[in-house]
């Protein structure tokens, strides 16, 4: 039983003297070595100082790895956008606004008001907006079924204060007093035009924006 107790502690001091040795060489050590040596810490209660060197060995090594995960994520997300942003500018060089469904200059007007109210921190410049339903959708009151607005759908063109101009395909509604309707509201952007874009916000070459 002596002799058992005796190789148990000098097992334990081996152990620690380990531990001591080479909390100075720790980095030199592998990440393997290192989650190893904490382990032990844990399950043989080793003395405090050593092991604590080894935690915060272990716990710096995990923080560089989570950065270096962070920053190749960051690259693939960077890489993605390059090519988004790539495409939108190819496709800048030959978009067009589409044909429109109804003509009316007041109404578009209200369109051009109503987007950029709603970016207005943006501080856009109106250029041109295409309604491209062909009708309206008639919005009841849901209570009442009385008729309270009417939605419709169109494309709006703007210029951003660096000089590029965009498209966006967009929703409205616009309000019904029972005699008229008046103020228009930007309610969502629309993915029905153009089908092609990865934006809401597509480029286009200022030169085409009146073609």
């Amino acid at each position: 039983m002596y002799r058992l107790f005796k190789i148990t502690n000098l097992l334990y001091f081996c152990v620690f003297a380990s531990l001591v040795s080479s909390c100075a060489s720790l980095s030199e050590l592998s990440d393997m070595e290192v989650e190893k040596r904490l382990e032990n810490c844990k399950t043989l209660g080793m003395p405090e100082i050593p092991c604590r060197e080894v935690a915060n060995e272990f716990g710096r090594r995990k923080q560089a790895e989570y950065k270096r995960e962070k920053e190749e994520e960051n690259k693939a997300d960077q890489k993605i956008q390059e090519e988004k942003d790539l495409k939108s500018i190819e496709m800048a060089k030959t978009i067009k606004l589409p044909p429109a469904g109804m003509v009316d200059p007041n109404l578009s007007k209200l369109m051009l008001e109503a987007y950029a109210t709603a970016f207005s921190e943006e501080k856009l410049t109106s250029l041109r907006a295409v309604i491209v339903s062909k009708s309206f959708v008639p919005i009841r009151h849901e209570i009442s079924g009385i008729i309270i607005a009417r939605g419709f759908g169109g494309v709006v063109a703007m210029k951003r204060p660096n000089g590029e101009c965009f498209v966006a395909s967009t929703y409205y509604e616009q309000d019904y007093d029972g005699q008229k309707y008046t103020n228009v509201h930007f309610k969502r952007y629309s993915t029905a035009w153009p089908p092609e874009s990865t934006k809401y916000q597509q480029l286009i070459e200022c030169s085409n924006v009146y073609k």
